[in-house]
């Protein structure tokens, strides 16, 4: 099967399909006119330096926030990890009780895990909110009462996922992030189902760091990610990993600026690059074209799924970017191997978010599609078409 042939329907994994602007630093990186950014005075060290710098600039714009505080990691996970660890380090530094952190039963494992760490290693108390559902979707004002009523003395951090990456429906909201903000509680958002897919920055969600992938919803390539720092955090994390960073070298600490304080060794710069190329293609097309076209697809999906003898929808009309579906009597592996069959690529399984998987009762599996702007009408058409046809 050739790639044309295919539907891809995965996007909340991995972008797929990409633009002319990624495609362009690609072929710039390749052309090997690069040296180590931040490792030497030479034109080549300098030239890849000026190129980071510029793709921190406009990720500071889209985030509204001031480059330095762009901090490129490998993927959300290692942004996560950072953001929680080195916050936690830097709050039990300052307290002498164990600090309380609050999530959501709806997290990724990489919030879950290390959050979980922490917990058995007696660091942090974890309190999991359940967030308010009525059957059909999350209730974001009871959600917003019982996350309110969660808040003690002792809650330090919340560390929460802005839309569920099973279902597409919103976690974590703004009248929560103003909330942290009010009470002085430092407030980590994971926006790897968010960025590039809705507007997301410092403005609407008042959060202390936005933690992204490069290679979803911003279009760019594998190995690519950032933890975005407010201007105005309240906690500022701790480094928990160190190593070279091309300024003070001399110290036996990393460097006391950002970014350099959080960067230890040499930078992915092609996968900056590419995150850099998908942000310009973001500005190019407009966040409110790529929202019009996905929540058309969506909802087509979505709607029609739930019209659909024997399947069972988990995700609300009118989510984002993504629906999480059962068949009854099939496994999700089965699922997704016969729409393969008929050349559309979807994801079946936990999805890394057991807990999530638990909340939505969908018997600890499911099959997810996940769309991008990039799909169309006839696509989704095509899809259940097949699956109804699959299904007899």
């Amino acid at each position: 099967m050739r790639r044309t042939d295919i539907v891809y329907f995965d996007h909340a994994a991995a972008w797929h399909g990409y633009v002319p602007e990624v495609s362009q630093a690609v072929k710039e990186y390749l052309a090997g006119d690069f040296g180590n950014p931040g490792r030497g005075s030479h034109m080549l060290s300098v030239r890849s330096s000026e190129r980071v710098y510029e793709v921190r600039e406009r990720a500071a714009r889209l985030f509204k926030t001031s480059p330095e505080r762009v901090v490129f990691t490998q993927n959300t996970t290692y942004a996560l990890n950072l953001a929680i660890q080195g916050c936690i380090k830097k709050i039990c530094g300052e307290i002498s009780f164990t600090p309380k952190v609050i999530t959501s039963a709806l997290e990724h494992n990489s919030v879950m895990r290390p959050l979980k760490e922490l917990e058995r290693k007696g660091v942090i108390e974890l309190c999991i909110l359940e967030p308010a559902f009525d059957g059909m979707r999350i209730d974001s004002g009871k959600t917003f009462m019982r996350f309110r009523s969660q808040i003690s003395g002792n809650t330090c951090l919340v560390c929460m996922t802005v839309r569920s990456n099973l279902t597409g429906e919103r976690v974590l909201t703004s009248e929560m992030a103003r909330l942290t903000r009010k009470l002085g509680i430092p407030l980590i958002a994971d926006g790897a189902q968010s960025a590039g897919h809705e507007g997301l920055d410092f403005d609407d969600l008042p959060a202390d760091i936005i933690c992204v992938p490069g290679h979803k919803g911003l279009m760019g390539t594998m190995s690519s990610g950032m933890m975005v720092i407010s201007d105005d955090a309240l906690v500022l994390p701790e480094p928990v990993i160190s190593g070279g960073s091309g300024a003070g070298s001399r110290l036996w600490e990393m460097p006391a600026l950002l970014p350099e304080r959080l960067e230890a060794g040499t930078l992915p710069l092609l996968g900056i690059m590419t995150l850099g190329g998908g942000m310009k293609a973001l500005e190019r097309i407009g966040i409110e074209e790529i929202e019009y076209r996905e929540r058309i697809v969506t909802r087509y999906i979505t709607e029609r799924l739930m019209a659909m003898k024997n399947i069972t929808v988990y995700s609300p009309s009118g989510s984002r970017s993504q629906v999480l579906f059962n068949v009854k009597g099939r496994e999700s592996g089965e699922v997704c191997e016969l729409l393969e069959n008929n050349g559309i690529l979807v994801r079946g399984g936990v999805h890394c978010a057991p807990s999530a998987h638990l909340f939505y009762k969908t018997g600890e599996s499911g099959v997810r599609a996940s769309f991008s702007y990039k799909n169309s009408v006839n696509e989704a058409e095509y899809f259940i078409l097949k699956l109804s046809k699959l299904l007899t």
